[in-house]
């Protein structure tokens, strides 16, 4: 059980999130969690994923924040000129700020997935109250290994071979002039695609060993769905010259697509997340509660 209600912060815009606390009787953890937006989804995110992770952890004690970057959702637009990768870093060190004031957090641990788990990383550079990243489908690079994985899958999948033999006949046709497609039409345009950009590998690595050096736990927690990732063991490996100290847990839902689609892969995400808060911060609980604001509205 928890309970939530809705909080607003901020300094450049009014930020809107949702709290979820713990019912009275369940012991409160000094470490508190923010939970970030994934692109232009909301405070819920992704199939309820958001939802979800916050009232598991509530039940275990946690106070989480979800909240909306500035723009999307209930959040209030900026009226100054920085550009989402500079603002969402700040608004999450704002987000902080909060949780430490209003509910004496000694800490926090960001979650986030995809442009989330970026902002999250970024976040963590500059801010050391952070005491733990929980990454879904974050950075990630390709090694000898996952060139292995991805050929010998595709070695044994007949879809593939009849898949190519389709395109070379229809190059064939196409060559004899007997091909049927239909000309373009010219009122048609090209939809605007979103394109992330990963970091060189390098930067990455370099950051990583400042929060181990810093205490920071991490996991990572991929998909299915991520094109760049395809077996559990491939991150820290590309990561070989980092030493993670015992300080990262790699898991991999083979399975599930980038949005945790289906209930049985939401479930086992949860548990994941949850379950790695739970481990590494779990012990700690707040001997007096803080002050809360008065609960203003409960949303979903």
């Amino acid at each position: 059980m928890s309970r939530q209600r809705v909080v607003k912060f901020g300094s450049a815009a009014p930020l809107t999130g949702v709290l979820t606390e713990p019912v009275a009787g369940v012991a409160r953890k000094s470490v508190s969690v923010v939970i970030l937006n994934s692109g232009i989804l909301h405070h819920v995110g992704a199939n309820r994923l958001h939802v979800q992770i916050a009232r598991k952890l509530a039940e275990l004690g946690h106070v989480s924040l979800r909240f909306d970057f500035s723009g999307v959702g209930d959040s209030e637009a900026r009226r100054d000129n920085l550009s989402f990768e500079q603002s969402a870093p700040l608004e999450t060190t704002e987000a902080i700020d909060y949780l430490v004031k209003s509910q004496g957090a000694g800490g926090a641990v960001l979650i986030g997935l995809c442009s989330g788990a970026d902002v999250a990383h970024l976040t963590a550079v500059t801010d050391h109250r952070v005491l733990g990243l929980g990454l879904m489908d974050p950075w990630a690079y390709r090694t000898t290994g996952y060139w292995l994985h991805y050929y010998a899958r595709r070695l044994t999948t007949l879809s593939v071979y009849l898949n190519w033999l389709r395109v070379r006949l229809a190059r064939a046709r196409d060559r004899r002039g007997q091909s049927t497609a239909a000309d373009p039409d010219p009122d048609m345009y090209e939809m605007p695609s979103y394109a992330r950009e990963f970091p060189p590998r390098d930067a990455v690595a370099r950051d990583l060993q400042t929060f181990v050096r810093r205490k920071v736990e991490l996991l990572v927690l991929f998909s299915g769905g991520l094109e760049e990732y395809n077996h559990r063991g491939q991150y820290q490996t590309s990561f070989s010259d980092v030493d993670f100290n015992q300080q990262l847990r790699e898991r991999h839902i083979a399975g599930s697509t980038h949005v945790f689609s289906a209930i049985d892969h939401q479930r086992i995400a949860v548990r994941e997340v949850t379950g790695w808060i739970s481990d590494r911060f779990g012990g700690a609980s707040l001997a007096i509660g803080a002050e809360n604001d008065p609960p203003t509205s409960r949303t979903a």
